[in-house]
């Protein structure tokens, strides 16, 4: 599949290659993203979760590792939900024999 690119509908030679194949293309191969919101107090993000899961159960929502303090300081206690580690092309760059031994805020 290409786009040609021209002026007024004339073909300039320029062809854009959009996709070399559906199947190798990460929007189509990949997890969605999930979006994640702070727990708090009052229990907002809570509601927020069921009412975004009962209108939208396409969208991916979580508070799970994510809070806010009374302060309203946002507060992690761990990863986003829909993180995961990929360590190969650091490891290729780095050469470091322990890289995968490190922690995810220490690599980068």
């Amino acid at each position: 599949l290409t786009a040609q690119t021209g002026s007024r509908g004339k073909d300039m030679g320029v062809s854009t290659k959009i996709f070399q194949s559906p199947c190798q293309d990460e929007t189509l191969t990949s997890n969605p993203p999930v979006l994640w919101i702070p727990k708090d107090e009052l229990g907002v993000a809570e509601d927020e979760i069921v009412h975004t899961r009962e209108t939208y159960n396409s969208i991916g929502i979580s508070c799970d590792g994510a809070s806010l303090n009374a302060q309203g300081k946002l507060i992690l206690g761990g990863q986003p939900p829909d993180w995961r580690l990929n360590l190969s092309p650091l490891l290729s760059l780095t050469q470091a024999p322990d890289a995968a031994s490190r922690s995810p805020e220490a690599i980068g």
